[in-house]
């Protein structure tokens, strides 16, 4: 499931912020792209109003789908 919802940028951020500790100016470091940038793999942005992208927006919306409770 996880492999077909998320780009393989997001699951790294992912794995690494949530499994391996690291916080977003260390996986930005680790992985040579801005804190920004992993703070929208993450999270999202906002574009036109609405909030697009953003692996754990992506990961609730699957586990609801699916009966998951998140949190």
């Amino acid at each position: 499931m996880i492999d077909e919802l998320l780009t393989d940028r997001q699951r790294e951020v992912v794995w690494l912020y949530f499994f391996e500790g690291l916080n977003q100016r260390r996986i930005a470091e680790k992985l040579g792209i801005t804190q920004q940038s992993v703070s929208e793999h993450l999270y999202g942005k906002v574009r036109d109003g609405r909030a697009v992208g953003g692996a754990i927006r992506k990961l609730r919306s699957a586990c609801a789908e699916r009966g998951i409770r998140w949190g």
